[in-house]
């Protein structure tokens, strides 16, 4: 031992470092594939950032302060995209609320209690919307991180809970009197005596008494309604105090418009356009599935007008159809999934990007391109479909065949429950894929714009239709507009490879029989022959039932182009 250790000034020698944790090895493709999140919500907003991917700049669009709505079916991303203006807008310091309308309501005008008249039910809508934003407004000013002058706020928001808290009592009261009557009468004596021999004595008292009583009482029933009212004119005050108390933006962010009752959505539509629309420090973003929702009520007198105090230019449907534009879906699609399967991993993917991610998990590029066909342009469908086609390839690449029988397992178990349970939607289907693959070998018909069908709107609802395109025109016919619809992937899948199977998007007048290899070909719009939907003819062939015939469709005459 050295002095220096005898006096304990020597240096003690340096701890080793401790070796850094080995990193997992990342899982299979596979594996990540079953881990990715079909619904956006289950993501927390972290993650949401992460996966979001430009939809070629409708997110600027969407940045816009202006009010406006977002169409979509289900499954196209709207939760997302109001997600990300969510994020961009606390990254500017601003204040975004997130309503999803799924937990607003309550079972006594959800689910039309026949108790419960429309006007009741209509003031129940507004009063639960607007104590959900004075919660939301609550939850964003006492957060930890939040910076906002309590003091100043707290007066402000008890008076937009004070608004919904107002009651109305109609009562019908009765006044009843009542007299009770009593009366007593006592009749008694009392007497003494004695005798004795030499005299005689006697001693008699008497008393008769009588009582009278007379009650009279008034009785008050009150029979009384009490309702909720909602004071508009307090509501647009206090919200217009708070956004000035707040000093920036607050965006609202409505989600899943659809999911409430279409006879109340004119009302709440109504009582959005008046107490937020007129602040111009509030911002309205509402996403909505288009053949489901109602904005005004019929005579016009209550709800909002699309183009008028809202946007309504941006339609989700319209912007991944694998027909309208194919290299843009394709890279959105592999972008998308790359991004949902390293935020699936937690940073640890196997791959480093989209394109290596498409070169691994399927066996050739075509193969990643019929995923992109199958889905039809609907992110959670793609989602579903290769999730099923992974399963089918065991740990190998994902072939076009995998694809296939994923994209027909999907069909069934999603889309087809809702033929079995309308008949008149499965006749409409039978009849189009007969008349339009069956003797056409095509894939898309025509129909004019002007031509309103509620069951052919609820088959695009349920992604069993598609449109391709919204306004389309032929020389033949100037001056008419008609939307190209398509039929979905799942309906013909099982066609591939047999001499029935579409051979063009629109029906051509020569094709070709299957082929070893049958891809189905991509759109040309240029080619149209005999592909105009008549549903008044095919309606007018159908036999009467109870309630007239059936309301379907048929293929007019040979449009020539």
């Amino acid at each position: 031992m050295g002095l220096m250790d005898f006096l304990g000034l020597s240096k003690p020698e340096p701890k080793p470092e401790p070796k850094p944790e080995p990193k997992p090895e990342p899982l299979p493709i596979g594996e990540l594939i079953q881990m990715i999140t079909k619904r956006a919500e289950r993501l927390d907003p972290r993650q949401q950032a992460e996966t979001f991917v430009s939809l070629g700049g409708v997110e600027k669009a969407l940045l816009n302060p202006d009010n406006r709505i977002i169409f979509g079916r289900r499954g196209t991303g709207k939760t997302h995209l109001l997600s990300f203006v969510a994020d961009a807008a606390r990254k500017k310091g601003e204040t975004a609320l997130f309503l999803d309308l799924r937990t607003m309501g309550s079972g006594s005008y959800l689910y039309s209690d026949p108790a419960v008249s429309r006007s009741e039910a209509a003031s129940r809508v507004l009063r639960d919307f607007v104590a959900a934003i004075h919660s939301l407004l609550l939850e964003e000013v006492t957060a930890p991180s939040a910076r906002h002058n309590l003091p100043r706020l707290s007066p402000k928001l008890d008076a937009l809970a004070s608004a919904i808290r107002e009651i109305i009592v109609r009562e019908t009261v009765e006044l009843t009197n009542t007299e009770a009557g009593a009366a007593r009468t006592t009749v008694g004596g009392e007497g003494t005596g004695s005798a004795a021999i030499t005299e005689l004595k006697a001693e008699a008292k008497g008393k008769i008494e009588r009582e009278r009583s007379k009650d009279t009482s008034v009785s008050r029933v009150e029979h009384g309604h009490v309702r909720l009212s909602v004071n508009m004119g307090g509501v647009h005050t206090a919200l217009a105090d708070i956004v000035q108390a707040v000093g920036h933006r607050i965006w609202l962010l409505i989600d899943e418009w659809s999911t409430l009752p279409e006879p109340l959505q004119p009302f709440l539509a109504d009582i959005i356009k008046r107490s937020l629309f007129p602040h111009r420090m509030y911002s309205v973003h509402i996403a909505a599935i288009e053949h489901r929702s109602n904005f005004r009520s019929d005579d016009g007198l209550v709800g909002m007008e699309l183009g008028s105090d809202l946007s309504a230019d941006i339609n989700l449907d319209d912007y991944l159809v694998f027909d309208n534009n194919p290299e843009r879906s394709i890279t959105f699609f592999k972008e998308m999934l790359f991004r949902h399967l390293s935020t699936a991993s937690e940073g640890n993917s196997p791959v480093p990007s989209a394109n290596e991610f498409t070169r691994t998990a399927f066996t050739q590029e075509n193969s990643f391109r019929e995923l992109v066909k199958a889905c039809e342009g609907v992110p959670r469908d793609a989602i579903n479909i290769i999730q099923i086609a992974a399963i089918k390839a065991e740990g190998s690449a994902i072939s076009i065949p995998n694809v296939r029988d994923a994209a027909k397992d999907w069909y069934l178990r999603d889309k087809a429950a809702y033929l079995n349970s309308t008949s008149e939607a499965q006749e409409l289907l039978t009849r189009i894929i007969q008349k339009v693959i069956g003797e056409r070998k095509a894939r898309a018909f025509l129909l004019e714009t002007s031509v309103k069908n509620a069951i052919l709107e609820r088959l695009f609802d349920e992604r069993l239709l598609h449109i391709a395109k919204r306004s389309y025109s032929a020389k033949a016919a100037p001056g008419i507009r008609y939307r190209v619809w398509k039929i979905d992937y799942g309906c013909y899948v099982d066609l591939m490879n047999t001499a029935a199977s579409p051979t063009s998007f629109l029906p051509q007048e020569t094709y070709n029989s299957s082929t070893a290899e049958l891809v189905v070909p991509e759109d040309d719009f240029r080619a149209i022959r005999r592909a105009v939907l008549n549903l008044a003819e095919f309606q007018s062939a159908l036999p009467m039932t109870e309630k007239g015939p059936a309301p379907v469709g048929d293929f007019g005459p040979d449009f020539p182009c």
